[in-house]
């Protein structure tokens, strides 16, 4: 148990080190798209994830299923914002807190929703969230805003949480 522990974070580590690494050497338009089955790249994350989460004393559930589409997606990245999502989440809950995940598709959108069963977020945060949609078949350009407008709202948010601590 502990062994299979340790190698997840050694994994999940060396990950963060080499996102790091990427990032400091990334140019706009670099985003590695790859088709991938979502319900694939879903599975593999709990399964990795999940036994994280309940090291923290923490459950992640699916809700819905993961529907079965293929999409071209980044997966490095798209798991490293699952992670962070789930990471955060388990920060601010306590122990026997859950994480939820549900999924949604239309005819050429895919939302993602994930919850938790924390404090949440002060009302007056909550309303500058932000919903984000990609959709199924993207342009490395779609994906690059995408990401850089994610990345603007959870900075943001960090930064608030930050002066309210």
């Amino acid at each position: 148990m502990a062994a299979g522990m340790i190698r997840r974070e050694v994994k999940r580590l060396t990950t963060m080190v080499n996102e790091v690494l990427d990032f400091t050497r990334q140019t706009p338009g670099t985003v590695a798209l790859e088709p991938m089955w979502f319900s694939d790249f879903v599975s593999v994350f709990i399964e990795e994830v999940g036994p994280l989460a309940g090291d923290r004393g923490v459950k992640l559930l699916c809700e819905t299923p993961p529907p079965e589409v293929a999409m071209q997606i980044d997966e490095r990245r798209l798991v490293q914002a699952f992670y962070n999502l789930v990471n955060n989440a388990a920060d601010f809950m306590p122990k026997g807190g859950t994480v939820t995940l549900r999924f949604a598709l239309s005819e050429n959108e895919l939302t993602v929703e994930v919850e938790d069963s924390g404090t949440g977020i002060a009302p007056e945060i909550a309303r500058g969230a932000v919903r984000f949609s990609l959709g199924v078949d993207n342009t490395p350009a779609q994906v690059d805003a995408f990401l850089a407008a994610v990345k603007s709202v959870v900075t943001r948010f960090r930064d608030m949480t930050a002066m309210a601590a």
